[in-house]
Parts: C-alpha cells; structure tokens; sequence
C-alpha cells in the first residue's frame, strides 16, 4: 500500500498538469485548500464551532 502511494504522488502532478484538466484541477485544490483552511480558522475540524 506504501509503494502503490508512493507512486500515486509522484504520478499525479504529470497527470493534474495535463492541459485540459489543470485549470480545473488548480480551482479544485485551490478551493478545497481554502476551505481546509477555514475550517482549521475557525475549529470546526474537531466540531467545536466558534
């Protein structure tokens, strides 16, 4: 499983960075990016709200 991971991760930015699915891939990671940061903002990672 650690192998087949590791060759996931090296794989994915050749595969991302592809033409037509970067722009959509960068909004996607961008976005979810920001919402991850948010919620670590904020708390509502371990459910404790502000």
């Amino acid at each position: 499983m650690k192998d087949f991971t590791l060759w996931f991760l090296s794989q994915l930015p050749s595969f991302l960075l592809a033409e037509p699915i970067s722009a959509f891939t960068g909004l996607a990671v961008l976005s979810f990016v920001v919402s991850l940061t948010q919620r670590i903002m904020f708390g509502r990672v371990y459910g404790k709200g502000v």
